[in-house]
């Protein structure tokens, strides 16, 4: 039996159009900032777990949390890490935006954020601060807020410091340069004023918070999570098979990180390990959510179920 040329066409496009779409893959931008907490996004597009599950994930590295709003409403990215505090900050203002997943979750042992303080040995106490000007990387960001609660917390009014915005990687050279008197920060940069004698540590902040809030976690817009639920639910399952592959593979999965993060194997190896968590929970958010009403950061009480997907 003959069979002509255009059924072997017909047949051909068939089955290409059927390859194509067998290996059809979501695309999805991923926003991070350059800290551990993203370890997870690295491993599992370096090891092929995203890919496995139809996931096209490119990782792309913004400077700070305070802009992952608008790279999401902009669409030029699909999902981005951030700072908790930001998606309350971007609900509150009228944006529709949800958490989709964890990064990790505070723990009172944590030596990855920290107070420290110019060499002059005048700052010895929380008090002494008054007066003084304290550099954090950005105006109502996490450590912003931290920073202000610890200083409440130890009975300073924080409206007595002064607080201004200063570059992680700068923060050193001010307080050498004695343009700042005091710094919030967090690993590698906490790490490096320490080791390199630029500043000295006053407070390690983490014992005096909470355990079990929400430090990090990945949002995205309202409306694509709606649309892609099966994306979210496979963007998941990677970030799991990430962690144990971490846990199994330590020195591979610090290789895949320092890729992403540009940070030297020396400098990785110190860096504080986050006790990282995939599944985000609504009450994870609420020490976020107290911390800020009582710095009037927040119009009306959040939510908070709402703001995280199932």
């Amino acid at each position: 039996m003959k069979i002509s040329t255009k059924l072997i066409s017909m047949l051909t496009l068939s089955l290409s159009l059927g390859a194509t779409a067998a290996v059809a893959q979501t695309k999805i931008t991923v926003a991070y900032t350059a800290v551990s907490e993203f370890m997870p996004v690295f491993v599992a597009k370096e090891r092929g777990f995203f890919s496995k599950r139809g996931l096209d994930v490119t990782p792309q590295q913004l400077a700070l949390s305070g802009v992952m709003p608008a790279a999401l409403q902009s669409g030029s990215v699909q999902i981005a890490g951030a700072a908790s505090p930001v998606l309350l900050q971007a609900n509150d203002s009228g944006l529709e935006m949800v958490g989709i997943a964890g990064t990790s979750v505070h723990s009172k042992d944590s030596k990855a954020i920290g107070l420290v303080v110019r060499n002059d040995g005048k700052i010895t106490q929380a008090s002494d601060l008054i007066g003084k000007k304290i550099a954090v990387p950005g105006l109502n960001a996490a450590l912003h807020i931290i920073g202000r609660k610890w200083l409440s917390d130890q009975g300073v009014d924080p409206r007595q410091v002064s607080f201004v915005e200063g570059a992680f990687p700068q923060m050193g050279d001010m307080l050498k340069g004695g343009s700042i008197d005091a710094a919030v920060t967090a690993d590698p940069f906490l790490g490096r004023i320490v080791d390199s004698g630029s500043g000295t540590l006053l407070s390690q902040l983490a014992p005096d918070l909470p355990a079990g809030f929400s430090n990090m976690l990945y949002m995205t817009t309202r409306s694509w999570q709606e649309k892609n639920s099966k994306a979210i639910e496979d963007f998941r399952a990677a970030l799991s098979e990430a962690l144990e592959f971490a846990a199994a593979n330590p020195e591979e999965a610090q290789a895949d990180m320092g890729k992403y993060l540009k940070i030297p194997a020396p400098v990785l190896a110190k860096l504080a390990k986050p006790s990282y968590k995939v599944a985000l929970n609504s009450d994870e958010l609420q020490f976020w959510a107290d911390t800020m009403r009582e710095q009037n950061m927040l119009e009306r009480a959040p939510d908070l179920k709402a703001l995280v997907a199932e």
